[in-house]
């Protein structure tokens, strides 16, 4: 009986051992550290492509980003101090707190919150001159 109290003792060591280190291996990294976002105002309708920059985003990591509650359709980081995100459309007035999930760090937030205004000059219009009208 002593026999199998050891080897209970040898294997409970063995699979929790293991599990606390794998525990810690799998602990995400620090965030990213943020610095803003380009643009800081859009329009209702969203921004075709904005920027958000800072330093340690992983260019091999999948990214997520935020607006508020929503999720947007395209983001990808594309060096360790840029993210190219597609702005989902949002209500005027607002403003909505940015946050970006790199796979397998910390999430980080935009210092400063994105705003939706009315009226501001969007860029996905076509230019209206003469030929137009």
């Amino acid at each position: 009986m002593t026999k199998r109290r050891w080897a209970l003792a040898i294997v409970m060591v063995a699979v929790f051992g293991c599990r606390d280190d794998a525990h810690k291996a799998s602990a995400p990294k620090p965030a990213p550290v943020i610095t803003g976002i380009i643009p800081t105002q859009v329009t209702p309708r969203g921004y075709r492509i904005g920027e958000i920059t800072g330093d340690g985003f992983d260019p091999k990591a999948p990214v997520r980003v935020l607006f508020g509650t929503i999720v947007s359709p395209r983001a990808a980081v594309v060096t360790k101090n840029k993210v190219q995100v597609e702005i989902p459309p949002g209500k005027d007035g607002t403003e909505v707190e940015v946050r970006v999930e790199v796979a397998g760090y910390e999430p980080a937030v935009v210092p400063a919150k994105l705003k939706y205004v009315e009226g501001l000059e969007d860029p996905d219009e076509a230019p209206r001159g003469s030929d137009h009208e």
